[in-house]
């Protein structure tokens, strides 16, 4: 009889941890996410936006066909595409104290006032060659 009640405990506690599980890491992200999607919280590629631009506000996205074309992003190095359509950004050329360190960075448009505040966020693949 204690086996049976030990039983059904562990299966009741599994089932329970189950179910739990399920909707904090399935069904309570998506809901979130698509009532994000609907009040325009998230960007263009569906990411949570953790601060709404404000209203009127510019953004800015690389283009991911050819990234110097709008004439405001410098990646201060040598950029090439691969062949998965990722780009490469090399070093800086210089020698030095800042020798193989990437530094990019977005101008404002020309005509148009100033950045006032900017929060960048880069979300890539990182590999490294020694």
């Amino acid at each position: 009889m204690k086996k049976r009640v030990k039983l059904f405990a562990v299966l009741g506690a599994t089932l329970l941890i189950t179910a739990l599980s399920y909707y904090f890491l399935v069904i309570l992200p998506s809901q979130i996410h698509r009532q994000a999607r609907s009040t325009g919280k998230t960007d263009e590629f569906g990411i949570l936006k953790i601060y709404p631009t404000a209203v009127g506000g510019r953004e800015w996205f690389i283009d991911m066909e050819n990234p110097l074309k709008d004439g405001i992003f410098n990646p201060h190095s040598n950029i090439t595409e691969e062949e998965d359509g990722s780009w490469q950004i090399s070093g800086r050329d210089s020698l030095g104290k800042y020798e193989d360190q990437v530094r990019m960075d977005v101008s404002t448009p020309p005509g148009q006032p100033e950045w006032r505040f900017l929060i960048n966020g880069l979300d890539g693949k990182w590999s490294c060659t020694i």
